[in-house]
């Protein structure tokens, strides 16, 4: 099973009465949407399931994947928002075994700190910044990341 690990694209700062949590993509995160759609074609990945927080924002970026890959089941979970690191894990352990085929690719999409500590702690590496619209993508043959140049 492949795993990918999405952050929402560029969300949009202009109305400060929004709740964090109501809050859309920015003109400028609408814009890199379609270069993540290029990467996971570049990564020849098909996601079968994409799961993506409740917040405004992510469901934004989740419904643009979801469009292009319109086999994939999709599924928001609110516990994602404002999800710590353990719950991450609790979710990805729980959604991992309804989905461990090893031609399943599940594609997450979330919120920092979180979905930075996570791709630190599955991939070893350290990241200095798990920009908005970054993107790592785990298998077993190892890790590969993702980022814009405009996020």
């Amino acid at each position: 099973m492949s795993l990918v690990l999405l952050r929402h694209a560029k969300s949009c700062w202009d109305q400060p009465t929004l709740e964090d949590w109501q809050r859309p993509l920015a003109t400028r995160g609408i814009n890199t949407l379609p270069k993540v759609l290029t990467q996971l074609q570049q990564w020849h990945l098909t996601p079968t399931q994409i799961i993506c927080s409740d917040a405004v924002r992510a469901v934004a970026t989740a419904k643009v994947v979801a469009a292009s890959y319109p086999n994939a089941t999709y599924l928001q979970l609110p516990e994602l928002y404002m999800a710590k690191l353990h719950d991450w894990n609790n979710l990805l352990y729980d959604y991992k075994t309804e989905a461990n085929q090893s031609d399943q690719c599940q594609l997450w999409v979330g919120h920092n700190p979180a979905m930075q500590q996570l791709v630190e702690q599955l991939s070893g590496i350290h990241i200095i910044k798990f920009r908005t619209a970054a993107m790592a993508w785990l298998s077993a043959d190892g890790v590969r990341l993702f980022r814009t140049t405009t996020a």
